[in-house]
């Protein structure tokens, strides 16, 4: 997901514009995200389209709490949110664990 970007520095260029596009860098670096933040972005997402999406089921199914209603919200949150989630750790895991050490040996 993280994608790295690497500009090389013109020699012609005058001292002013390597400055900034060395600051320019280094600002680009500082607000980017890391793989963390965006599984932990994307889930908070997902749970709130989930949230919503069991508000608007709700209310559909007449806003009445029974058997039914509790089984359908058990279903969203457990096998839509809990699934995304296993998913999303399982992905993370894969790429700081398999993908980052693999693309170190062949720099």
């Amino acid at each position: 997901m993280k994608t790295k970007s690497k500009v090389a520095i013109n020699k012609n260029t005058s001292k002013m514009d390597q400055d900034s596009e060395v600051e320019t860098l280094k600002n680009d670096r500082a607000t980017s995200l890391t793989t963390f933040q965006e599984y932990f972005y994307a889930n908070l997402l997902f749970w709130g389209f989930l949230i919503l999406l069991a508000i608007v089921s709700f209310f559909t199914c007449g806003g009445i709490w029974d058997s039914v209603t509790a089984e359908m919200m058990k279903f969203i949150f457990l096998v839509f949110g809990g699934g995304f989630t296993l998913v999303s750790v399982m992905d993370y895991l894969y790429e700081k664990y398999v993908v980052e050490p693999n693309k170190n040996k062949h720099d």
